[in-house]
């Protein structure tokens, strides 16, 4: 699931979730995960968007849940 909301002229854009292995105290960004919201985005901008369109990146860690069905 993507999201992307319109924010003084810009947009704000997310998020990804990727599994990881070991939690670090300050996670970042990966190239490939903002690749991917850039290809995403791109179907639905009127604008194809760049890495030189990206303004600022924040990272977090979250639980997720699998489903053991």
């Amino acid at each position: 699931m993507l999201f992307a909301i319109p924010w003084h002229g810009m947009v704000l854009a997310g998020t990804t979730d990727i599994p990881v292995q070991k939690t670090e105290s300050s996670p970042t960004p990966t190239t490939d995960e903002v690749d991917f919201l850039l290809t995403h985005l791109e179907e639905y901008l009127v604008e194809k968007p760049t890495n030189g369109d990206v303004k600022s990146i924040f990272a977090g860690i979250r639980p997720l849940l699998e489903n053991s069905r």
